[in-house]
Protein backbone atom coordinates (compact mmCIF):
# COMPACT_ATOMS: atom_id res chain seq x y z
CA UNK A 1 0.00 0.00 0.00
CA UNK A 2 1.26 3.44 -0.74
CA UNK A 3 0.35 6.89 0.92
CA UNK A 4 0.12 9.95 -0.56
CA UNK A 5 1.41 13.63 1.32
CA UNK A 6 -0.60 16.81 0.26
CA UNK A 7 -4.03 15.55 -1.49
CA UNK A 8 -3.77 15.33 -5.55
CA UNK A 9 -1.20 18.36 -5.08
CA UNK A 10 0.97 15.99 -3.58
CA UNK A 11 0.13 12.75 -6.19
CA UNK A 12 0.95 14.71 -9.26
CA UNK A 13 4.25 15.82 -7.94
CA UNK A 14 5.37 11.97 -6.59
CA UNK A 15 4.81 12.59 -3.16
CA UNK A 16 4.14 9.03 -2.59
CA UNK A 17 5.91 6.28 0.13
CA UNK A 18 5.06 2.53 0.46
CA UNK A 19 3.46 2.22 4.20
CA UNK A 20 3.24 -0.33 6.60
CA UNK A 21 1.86 -1.47 9.74
CA UNK A 22 4.40 -0.12 11.83
CA UNK A 23 3.95 3.31 9.73
CA UNK A 24 0.33 4.00 11.40
CA UNK A 25 0.67 2.21 14.59
CA UNK A 26 -1.08 4.91 16.96
CA UNK A 27 -2.90 6.96 14.10
CA UNK A 28 -6.30 6.56 15.61
CA UNK A 29 -5.97 8.49 18.83
CA UNK A 30 -4.28 11.23 16.99
CA UNK A 31 -5.57 13.93 15.31
CA UNK A 32 -5.33 16.37 12.40
CA UNK A 33 -4.11 14.86 8.95
CA UNK A 34 -1.31 12.99 9.45
CA UNK A 35 -0.72 13.05 5.67
CA UNK A 36 -1.33 16.24 5.05
CA UNK A 37 -4.29 17.82 2.94
CA UNK A 38 -4.64 20.40 0.12
CA UNK A 39 -7.34 21.98 -2.18
CA UNK A 40 -5.92 20.87 -5.69
CA UNK A 41 -8.37 19.10 -7.61
CA UNK A 42 -6.63 16.66 -10.23
CA UNK A 43 -8.72 17.62 -13.67
CA UNK A 44 -5.43 20.13 -14.34
CA UNK A 45 -3.06 17.68 -14.01
CA UNK A 46 -4.45 14.86 -14.98
CA UNK A 47 -1.89 13.58 -16.97
CA UNK A 48 0.61 13.56 -14.15
CA UNK A 49 -1.42 11.97 -11.91
CA UNK A 50 -1.95 9.32 -14.75
CA UNK A 51 1.88 9.02 -14.92
CA UNK A 52 2.24 8.38 -11.68
CA UNK A 53 -0.21 5.54 -11.00
CA UNK A 54 1.42 3.97 -13.77
CA UNK A 55 4.50 4.54 -12.66
CA UNK A 56 3.78 2.94 -9.15
CA UNK A 57 1.35 0.22 -10.60
CA UNK A 58 -1.70 1.83 -8.77
CA UNK A 59 -4.96 -0.60 -9.27
CA UNK A 60 -7.16 1.04 -6.83
CA UNK A 61 -7.58 4.58 -5.02
CA UNK A 62 -8.79 4.97 -1.35
CA UNK A 63 -9.24 9.47 -1.02
CA UNK A 64 -9.98 10.46 2.47
CA UNK A 65 -11.36 14.18 3.06
CA UNK A 66 -14.10 16.59 2.65
CA UNK A 67 -16.12 18.13 -0.13
CA UNK A 68 -13.03 18.53 -2.37
CA UNK A 69 -12.79 14.77 -2.30
CA UNK A 70 -15.79 14.32 -3.60
CA UNK A 71 -15.04 16.61 -6.24
CA UNK A 72 -12.02 14.64 -7.09
CA UNK A 73 -13.35 11.87 -8.01
CA UNK A 74 -15.94 13.37 -9.73
CA UNK A 75 -13.33 14.43 -12.11
CA UNK A 76 -11.27 11.11 -12.22
CA UNK A 77 -14.56 9.41 -13.08
CA UNK A 78 -14.94 12.13 -16.17
CA UNK A 79 -11.61 11.56 -17.37
CA UNK A 80 -12.31 7.88 -17.41
CA UNK A 81 -12.54 7.98 -21.51
CA UNK A 82 -9.36 10.08 -22.17
CA UNK A 83 -6.86 8.30 -19.28
CA UNK A 84 -7.59 3.93 -19.39
CA UNK A 85 -5.45 4.60 -15.46
CA UNK A 86 -8.42 6.11 -13.98
CA UNK A 87 -10.27 3.06 -14.69
CA UNK A 88 -9.78 1.49 -11.01
CA UNK A 89 -11.71 0.78 -8.35
CA UNK A 90 -12.29 4.22 -6.94
CA UNK A 91 -13.86 5.42 -2.96
CA UNK A 92 -14.33 8.39 -0.85
CA UNK A 93 -13.74 8.13 2.84
CA UNK A 94 -15.67 11.61 4.36
CA UNK A 95 -13.54 13.07 6.84
CA UNK A 96 -14.08 16.60 7.21
CA UNK A 97 -15.46 18.57 10.68
CA UNK A 98 -17.97 20.15 8.57
CA UNK A 99 -20.13 17.23 7.83
CA UNK A 100 -20.65 18.61 4.15
CA UNK A 101 -20.05 15.74 2.00
CA UNK A 102 -23.08 14.17 0.12
CA UNK A 103 -24.08 10.86 0.61
CA UNK A 104 -23.33 10.60 4.30
CA UNK A 105 -24.69 11.50 7.38
CA UNK A 106 -22.02 11.76 9.16
CA UNK A 107 -18.17 12.70 8.39
CA UNK A 108 -14.85 10.97 10.33
CA UNK A 109 -14.04 14.55 12.49
CA UNK A 110 -17.53 16.23 12.76
CA UNK A 111 -17.89 14.36 15.90
CA UNK A 112 -14.87 15.35 17.62
CA UNK A 113 -15.83 19.27 16.56
CA UNK A 114 -18.63 18.92 18.10
CA UNK A 115 -17.25 18.17 21.53
CA UNK A 116 -14.65 20.74 21.57
CA UNK A 117 -17.55 23.14 20.76
CA UNK A 118 -19.50 21.86 23.44
CA UNK A 119 -17.27 21.45 25.85
CA UNK A 120 -16.03 25.38 25.11
CA UNK A 121 -19.66 26.38 25.59
CA UNK A 122 -20.13 24.41 29.09
CA UNK A 123 -16.75 26.13 30.40
CA UNK A 124 -18.42 29.17 29.26
CA UNK A 125 -21.48 28.64 31.06
CA UNK A 126 -19.99 27.42 33.86
CA UNK A 127 -18.20 30.42 34.87
CA UNK A 128 -21.24 32.55 35.64
CA UNK A 129 -23.54 30.13 36.30
CA UNK A 130 -24.85 32.31 38.69
CA UNK A 131 -24.95 34.96 37.01
CA UNK A 132 -27.20 35.29 34.33
CA UNK A 133 -26.63 38.77 32.48
CA UNK A 134 -23.77 37.43 30.20
CA UNK A 135 -23.80 36.54 26.43
CA UNK A 136 -20.98 34.71 24.88
CA UNK A 137 -20.17 34.58 21.17
CA UNK A 138 -17.86 31.86 19.78
CA UNK A 139 -16.13 32.77 16.63
CA UNK A 140 -16.29 29.24 14.99
CA UNK A 141 -15.36 28.19 11.26
CA UNK A 142 -16.70 25.69 8.87
CA UNK A 143 -16.09 27.22 5.56
CA UNK A 144 -19.93 28.13 3.93
CA UNK A 145 -21.74 24.93 5.03
CA UNK A 146 -22.69 26.26 8.99
CA UNK A 147 -21.21 23.27 10.58
CA UNK A 148 -19.10 24.54 13.24
CA UNK A 149 -15.27 23.67 14.84
CA UNK A 150 -14.01 25.75 18.08
CA UNK A 151 -11.92 29.28 16.36
CA UNK A 152 -11.76 32.10 18.99
CA UNK A 153 -13.60 31.94 22.29
CA UNK A 154 -13.50 33.80 25.27
CA UNK A 155 -10.99 33.03 28.04
CA UNK A 156 -11.60 30.53 30.27
CA UNK A 157 -11.03 30.54 34.32
CA UNK A 158 -10.40 28.10 36.12
CA UNK A 159 -13.65 26.09 36.55
CA UNK A 160 -15.19 23.26 38.97
CA UNK A 161 -15.16 20.10 37.42
CA UNK A 162 -18.52 19.45 35.76
CA UNK A 163 -21.37 17.94 38.18
CA UNK A 164 -22.54 14.33 37.40
CA UNK A 165 -25.64 14.52 34.92
CA UNK A 166 -28.46 16.58 36.10
CA UNK A 167 -31.26 14.04 37.85
CA UNK A 168 -34.10 14.54 35.80
CA UNK A 169 -36.24 12.30 37.47
CA UNK A 170 -37.88 13.82 40.06
CA UNK A 171 -40.07 13.48 43.05
CA UNK A 172 -43.55 12.57 41.11
CA UNK A 173 -46.91 12.05 42.56
CA UNK A 174 -49.40 11.15 40.22
CA UNK A 175 -53.31 10.40 40.23
CA UNK A 176 -54.47 8.50 37.28
CA UNK A 177 -57.81 8.94 36.86
CA UNK A 178 -60.24 7.41 34.47
CA UNK A 179 -62.35 10.14 34.80
CA UNK A 180 -59.76 12.91 34.21
CA UNK A 181 -60.57 14.90 31.11
CA UNK A 182 -56.72 15.57 30.23
CA UNK A 183 -54.80 12.40 31.74
CA UNK A 184 -51.09 13.35 32.87
CA UNK A 185 -48.06 11.61 32.26
CA UNK A 186 -45.81 10.39 33.93
CA UNK A 187 -41.94 10.17 33.96
CA UNK A 188 -39.79 7.54 35.93
CA UNK A 189 -36.36 6.22 36.14
CA UNK A 190 -35.32 3.05 34.08
CA UNK A 191 -34.42 1.60 38.05
CA UNK A 192 -38.60 1.87 38.91
CA UNK A 193 -39.72 -1.10 40.60
CA UNK A 194 -43.33 -2.11 39.93
CA UNK A 195 -45.12 -2.76 43.62
CA UNK A 196 -45.32 -6.25 44.38
CA UNK A 197 -49.04 -5.44 45.49
CA UNK A 198 -51.66 -3.15 44.07
CA UNK A 199 -54.73 -1.29 44.96
CA UNK A 200 -57.75 -2.08 43.68
CA UNK A 201 -60.09 1.16 42.70
CA UNK A 202 -61.00 3.72 40.00
CA UNK A 203 -58.00 5.65 41.41
CA UNK A 204 -54.69 5.40 42.48
CA UNK A 205 -51.96 6.62 43.38
CA UNK A 206 -48.37 6.28 42.68
CA UNK A 207 -45.51 7.75 43.99
CA UNK A 208 -41.71 7.09 42.20
CA UNK A 209 -38.56 8.54 44.95
CA UNK A 210 -35.96 9.83 43.45
CA UNK A 211 -34.06 7.04 42.03
CA UNK A 212 -29.71 7.55 40.77
CA UNK A 213 -28.37 4.84 38.12
CA UNK A 214 -29.34 1.99 40.36
CA UNK A 215 -29.42 -0.71 37.36
CA UNK A 216 -26.47 -3.17 38.55
CA UNK A 217 -28.61 -4.55 41.64
CA UNK A 218 -29.53 -7.60 40.58
CA UNK A 219 -32.96 -7.75 42.27
CA UNK A 220 -33.42 -4.50 40.31
CA UNK A 221 -35.56 -5.13 37.37
CA UNK A 222 -34.47 -3.45 34.27
CA UNK A 223 -37.01 -0.80 32.72
CA UNK A 224 -38.03 -3.28 30.06
CA UNK A 225 -39.17 -5.71 32.22
CA UNK A 226 -40.83 -3.22 34.51
CA UNK A 227 -42.91 -2.26 31.06
CA UNK A 228 -44.03 -5.93 30.07
CA UNK A 229 -45.05 -6.36 34.12
CA UNK A 230 -47.58 -3.38 33.62
CA UNK A 231 -48.56 -4.79 30.38
CA UNK A 232 -48.90 -8.14 31.68
CA UNK A 233 -51.35 -7.03 35.04
CA UNK A 234 -53.49 -4.50 32.73
CA UNK A 235 -56.27 -6.99 32.53
CA UNK A 236 -56.50 -7.16 36.53
CA UNK A 237 -56.04 -3.12 36.93
CA UNK A 238 -57.57 -0.62 33.89
CA UNK A 239 -55.16 2.05 35.65
CA UNK A 240 -52.45 0.67 33.11
CA UNK A 241 -54.37 0.78 30.34
CA UNK A 242 -52.88 3.82 28.99
CA UNK A 243 -50.19 4.48 26.49
CA UNK A 244 -46.80 3.76 27.50
CA UNK A 245 -43.43 4.47 26.71
CA UNK A 246 -39.66 3.46 27.05
CA UNK A 247 -36.98 5.07 25.96
CA UNK A 248 -33.49 3.15 26.41
CA UNK A 249 -31.08 4.85 28.87
CA UNK A 250 -28.36 3.23 30.03
CA UNK A 251 -24.07 3.42 29.63
CA UNK A 252 -24.73 -0.62 29.62
CA UNK A 253 -26.53 -0.16 26.03
CA UNK A 254 -27.95 -3.32 26.84
CA UNK A 255 -31.43 -2.70 26.04
CA UNK A 256 -32.90 -5.03 22.72
CA UNK A 257 -34.99 -3.28 20.40
CA UNK A 258 -31.97 -0.22 20.03
CA UNK A 259 -28.45 0.00 18.97
CA UNK A 260 -27.19 2.56 21.21
CA UNK A 261 -29.05 3.88 24.34
CA UNK A 262 -28.90 7.27 25.65
CA UNK A 263 -25.66 7.98 27.44
CA UNK A 264 -23.45 4.89 26.27
CA UNK A 265 -21.53 7.54 23.78
CA UNK A 266 -20.63 9.64 26.86
CA UNK A 267 -19.41 6.81 28.91
CA UNK A 268 -17.72 5.53 25.40
CA UNK A 269 -15.92 8.86 25.41
CA UNK A 270 -15.06 8.44 28.86
CA UNK A 271 -13.40 4.97 28.80
CA UNK A 272 -11.29 6.46 25.25
CA UNK A 273 -9.85 9.72 26.92
CA UNK A 274 -8.82 7.69 29.90
CA UNK A 275 -7.09 5.04 27.98
CA UNK A 276 -5.34 7.75 25.87
CA UNK A 277 -4.33 9.32 29.41
CA UNK A 278 -3.38 6.18 30.64
CA UNK A 279 -1.36 5.30 27.43
CA UNK A 280 0.40 8.88 27.07
CA UNK A 281 1.43 8.36 30.66
CA UNK A 282 3.41 5.65 29.89
CA UNK A 283 5.00 7.44 26.62
CA UNK A 284 8.31 7.41 28.19
CA UNK A 285 8.49 4.35 29.21
CA UNK A 286 9.02 1.10 27.66
CA UNK A 287 7.59 -2.74 27.49
CA UNK A 288 4.51 -2.03 29.49
CA UNK A 289 0.84 -3.46 29.41
CA UNK A 290 -2.33 -2.04 31.06
CA UNK A 291 -5.16 -3.90 31.98
CA UNK A 292 -8.49 -1.94 32.48
CA UNK A 293 -11.62 -3.00 33.73
CA UNK A 294 -14.76 -1.38 32.12
CA UNK A 295 -18.33 -1.63 33.39
CA UNK A 296 -21.29 -2.61 31.59
CA UNK A 297 -22.70 -5.01 33.41
CA UNK A 298 -22.29 -8.46 31.27
CA UNK A 299 -22.59 -6.13 27.62
CA UNK A 300 -19.42 -6.28 26.45
CA UNK A 301 -20.29 -3.12 24.01
CA UNK A 302 -17.86 -0.79 26.24
CA UNK A 303 -14.98 -3.22 26.33
CA UNK A 304 -15.32 -3.93 22.50
CA UNK A 305 -16.61 -0.08 20.90
CA UNK A 306 -13.92 1.16 23.37
CA UNK A 307 -10.93 -0.68 22.80
CA UNK A 308 -11.71 -0.75 18.85
CA UNK A 309 -10.85 3.19 19.48
CA UNK A 310 -8.49 3.31 21.91
CA UNK A 311 -6.22 0.52 20.30
CA UNK A 312 -6.51 -2.40 22.52
CA UNK A 313 -4.85 -5.53 22.10
CA UNK A 314 -7.29 -7.69 23.39
CA UNK A 315 -10.74 -6.97 24.91
CA UNK A 316 -12.71 -9.94 27.27
CA UNK A 317 -16.33 -9.72 27.43
CA UNK A 318 -18.83 -12.38 28.62
CA UNK A 319 -20.56 -12.62 24.78
CA UNK A 320 -17.35 -14.10 23.56
CA UNK A 321 -16.35 -16.78 26.06
CA UNK A 322 -12.25 -17.33 27.21
CA UNK A 323 -10.19 -19.92 28.88
CA UNK A 324 -6.40 -19.61 30.05
CA UNK A 325 -5.52 -20.85 26.37
CA UNK A 326 -7.04 -17.54 25.39
CA UNK A 327 -4.97 -15.81 27.68
CA UNK A 328 -2.12 -17.47 27.23
CA UNK A 329 -2.01 -16.65 23.37
CA UNK A 330 -2.55 -12.57 23.94
CA UNK A 331 0.34 -13.25 26.48
CA UNK A 332 2.59 -14.60 24.04
CA UNK A 333 1.35 -11.74 21.17
CA UNK A 334 1.98 -8.84 23.27
CA UNK A 335 5.84 -10.84 23.72
CA UNK A 336 6.33 -10.95 20.43
CA UNK A 337 5.21 -7.03 20.08
CA UNK A 338 7.50 -5.64 22.45
CA UNK A 339 10.24 -7.14 19.75
CA UNK A 340 8.66 -4.19 17.68
CA UNK A 341 9.33 -0.28 17.82
CA UNK A 342 5.48 -0.28 19.53
CA UNK A 343 6.50 -1.30 22.97
CA UNK A 344 3.30 -0.85 24.75
CA UNK A 345 -0.06 -2.75 25.50
CA UNK A 346 -3.75 -1.90 26.16
CA UNK A 347 -6.09 -4.68 27.35
CA UNK A 348 -9.56 -4.07 28.07
CA UNK A 349 -11.73 -6.64 30.13
CA UNK A 350 -15.67 -5.75 30.82
CA UNK A 351 -16.58 -6.29 34.59
CA UNK A 352 -18.82 -9.62 34.21
CA UNK A 353 -17.10 -10.97 31.45
CA UNK A 354 -15.88 -14.50 33.61
CA UNK A 355 -16.19 -15.36 37.45
CA UNK A 356 -13.04 -17.00 37.38
CA UNK A 357 -10.94 -14.42 35.52
CA UNK A 358 -11.49 -12.00 37.22
CA UNK A 359 -9.30 -8.43 36.81
CA UNK A 360 -6.83 -9.09 39.21
CA UNK A 361 -6.40 -13.07 38.18
CA UNK A 362 -5.59 -11.60 34.16
CA UNK A 363 -3.23 -8.57 36.22
CA UNK A 364 -1.48 -11.09 37.82
CA UNK A 365 -1.06 -13.66 34.64
CA UNK A 366 -0.02 -11.09 33.06
CA UNK A 367 2.52 -9.90 35.24
CA UNK A 368 3.98 -13.59 35.91
CA UNK A 369 4.39 -14.74 32.06
CA UNK A 370 5.56 -11.37 30.87
CA UNK A 371 8.45 -11.31 33.57
CA UNK A 372 11.56 -9.94 32.40
CA UNK A 373 9.81 -8.86 28.91
CA UNK A 374 6.90 -6.18 30.19
CA UNK A 375 5.39 -5.46 33.32
CA UNK A 376 1.67 -4.77 33.77
CA UNK A 377 -0.07 -1.91 35.69
CA UNK A 378 -4.39 -1.98 36.37
CA UNK A 379 -6.84 -0.04 36.20
CA UNK A 380 -10.19 0.19 37.48
CA UNK A 381 -12.50 2.49 35.92
CA UNK A 382 -15.22 2.28 37.98
CA UNK A 383 -17.99 5.49 38.19
CA UNK A 384 -15.47 8.05 36.09
CA UNK A 385 -18.11 6.27 33.16
CA UNK A 386 -21.04 7.50 34.67
CA UNK A 387 -19.79 11.10 35.96
CA UNK A 388 -19.48 14.19 33.68
CA UNK A 389 -21.15 16.61 31.10
CA UNK A 390 -23.26 14.39 28.18
CA UNK A 391 -21.65 14.06 24.95
CA UNK A 392 -23.33 16.16 22.25
CA UNK A 393 -24.50 12.76 20.39
CA UNK A 394 -26.18 12.21 23.86
CA UNK A 395 -27.38 15.63 23.95
CA UNK A 396 -28.99 15.65 20.71
CA UNK A 397 -30.07 11.95 20.89
CA UNK A 398 -32.07 12.47 23.79
CA UNK A 399 -33.88 15.81 22.82
CA UNK A 400 -34.68 13.86 19.64
CA UNK A 401 -35.82 10.79 21.15
CA UNK A 402 -38.10 12.57 23.73
CA UNK A 403 -39.73 15.01 21.43
CA UNK A 404 -40.82 11.86 19.29
CA UNK A 405 -42.08 9.87 22.60
CA UNK A 406 -44.03 12.98 23.17
CA UNK A 407 -45.39 13.13 19.78
CA UNK A 408 -45.88 9.09 20.20
CA UNK A 409 -47.71 9.79 23.35
CA UNK A 410 -49.49 12.36 22.28
CA UNK A 411 -51.03 10.61 19.30
CA UNK A 412 -51.91 7.39 21.30
CA UNK A 413 -54.20 9.50 23.95
CA UNK A 414 -56.21 10.87 21.17
CA UNK A 415 -56.51 7.62 19.28
CA UNK A 416 -57.94 5.85 23.13
CA UNK A 417 -59.86 8.54 24.25
CA UNK A 418 -63.52 7.52 24.30
CA UNK A 419 -66.26 8.62 26.13
CA UNK A 420 -64.44 10.84 29.09
CA UNK A 421 -61.25 8.16 29.63
CA UNK A 422 -58.60 6.78 27.97
CA UNK A 423 -58.33 3.10 27.40
CA UNK A 424 -55.55 1.86 25.79
CA UNK A 425 -54.91 -2.48 25.60
CA UNK A 426 -53.25 -3.41 22.67
CA UNK A 427 -49.70 -4.15 22.03
CA UNK A 428 -48.97 -1.51 20.32
CA UNK A 429 -49.68 1.09 23.09
CA UNK A 430 -46.93 -0.04 24.85
CA UNK A 431 -43.80 1.04 22.89
CA UNK A 432 -39.85 0.73 23.35
CA UNK A 433 -38.73 3.78 21.52
CA UNK A 434 -35.26 2.43 19.42
CA UNK A 435 -32.60 3.41 16.69
CA UNK A 436 -32.64 0.85 14.08
CA UNK A 437 -30.07 1.54 11.64
CA UNK A 438 -31.04 5.32 11.09
CA UNK A 439 -34.69 5.03 12.22
CA UNK A 440 -36.32 5.71 15.08
CA UNK A 441 -38.70 3.28 15.71
CA UNK A 442 -41.45 2.08 18.04
CA UNK A 443 -41.91 -1.74 18.99
CA UNK A 444 -44.04 -3.19 21.56
CA UNK A 445 -42.50 -4.35 24.10
CA UNK A 446 -44.05 -7.57 24.35
CA UNK A 447 -42.44 -9.06 20.93
CA UNK A 448 -39.13 -8.15 22.54
CA UNK A 449 -39.30 -10.93 25.26
CA UNK A 450 -37.72 -13.61 22.74
CA UNK A 451 -35.21 -10.86 21.99
CA UNK A 452 -33.73 -10.91 25.54
CA UNK A 453 -31.66 -12.86 28.08
CA UNK A 454 -33.23 -12.27 30.87
CA UNK A 455 -30.55 -13.84 33.49
CA UNK A 456 -27.76 -11.69 32.36
CA UNK A 457 -30.06 -8.44 30.94
CA UNK A 458 -28.60 -8.37 27.07
CA UNK A 459 -30.35 -8.92 23.72
CA UNK A 460 -29.87 -12.01 22.23
CA UNK A 461 -28.55 -10.59 19.46
CA UNK A 462 -26.09 -7.57 19.30
CA UNK A 463 -24.78 -5.56 16.15
CA UNK A 464 -21.36 -4.78 17.06
CA UNK A 465 -20.01 -8.09 18.25
CA UNK A 466 -18.79 -7.90 14.33
CA UNK A 467 -16.40 -5.59 14.98
CA UNK A 468 -14.59 -7.98 17.37
CA UNK A 469 -12.24 -8.98 13.93
CA UNK A 470 -11.47 -5.77 13.25
CA UNK A 471 -9.85 -4.87 16.45
CA UNK A 472 -7.79 -7.74 16.32
CA UNK A 473 -6.71 -7.30 12.47
CA UNK A 474 -5.69 -3.59 13.98
CA UNK A 475 -3.75 -5.19 16.78
CA UNK A 476 -1.80 -7.09 14.12
CA UNK A 477 -3.02 -11.17 15.03
CA UNK A 478 -3.92 -13.31 12.09
CA UNK A 479 -7.67 -13.34 11.21
CA UNK A 480 -10.23 -12.24 8.92
CA UNK A 481 -12.85 -9.94 8.40
CA UNK A 482 -16.09 -10.53 7.16
CA UNK A 483 -17.56 -7.69 4.93
CA UNK A 484 -19.90 -9.72 3.10
CA UNK A 485 -22.88 -7.21 4.01
CA UNK A 486 -21.11 -4.17 4.53
CA UNK A 487 -21.03 -3.53 0.64
CA UNK A 488 -24.54 -3.09 0.19
CA UNK A 489 -26.39 0.27 -1.26
CA UNK A 490 -29.32 1.73 1.08
CA UNK A 491 -31.22 3.53 -1.42
CA UNK A 492 -33.30 6.07 0.43
CA UNK A 493 -36.24 7.88 -1.25
CA UNK A 494 -36.92 11.81 0.69
CA UNK A 495 -40.34 12.57 0.56
CA UNK A 496 -41.93 15.31 2.29
CA UNK A 497 -43.75 14.89 5.57
CA UNK A 498 -47.18 15.46 5.81
CA UNK A 499 -48.28 18.40 8.07
CA UNK A 500 -50.87 15.78 9.75
CA UNK A 501 -47.93 13.74 10.84
CA UNK A 502 -44.92 15.63 11.91
CA UNK A 503 -43.47 12.44 13.60
CA UNK A 504 -41.92 11.06 10.07
CA UNK A 505 -39.64 13.79 9.51
CA UNK A 506 -37.97 13.07 13.18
Amino acid sequence: MFAVNDGFEGFYKGQIKEVKWSDVGGWTGQGGSLLGTKRTLPAKHADKIAEQMRKYNINALLVIGGFEAFLSLLELLAARGKYDEFCVPMVVVPATVSNNVPGSDLSIGADTALNAITAVSDGAMRLDRHTHTHTYTHACSAGREGRLKPGDAPPLRTAPPPSPPLRVFKTLHCSLSRHAASPPFIIFSHSFRPAPCLPKGSRSHYHTERAGNSGYAPDSPSALESLLQLYEVRSAYEEFCIPMCMLPATISNNVPGTALSIGADTALNAIVETCDRIKQSASGTKRRVFIIETMGGYCGYLATVGGLAAGADAAYIYEEPFDIRDLQANVEHLTEKMKTSIQRGLVLRNENSNDNYTTDFIYQLYSEEGKGVFDCRKNVLGHMQQGGAPSPFDRNFGTKMSAKAMQWLSKKLLETYRRGRVFANSEDSCCLLGMLGRTLVFQPVVTLKDHTDFVHRIPKEQWWLKLRPLMKILAKYKTSYDVSDSGQIEHVIHTRPKESDASVAM
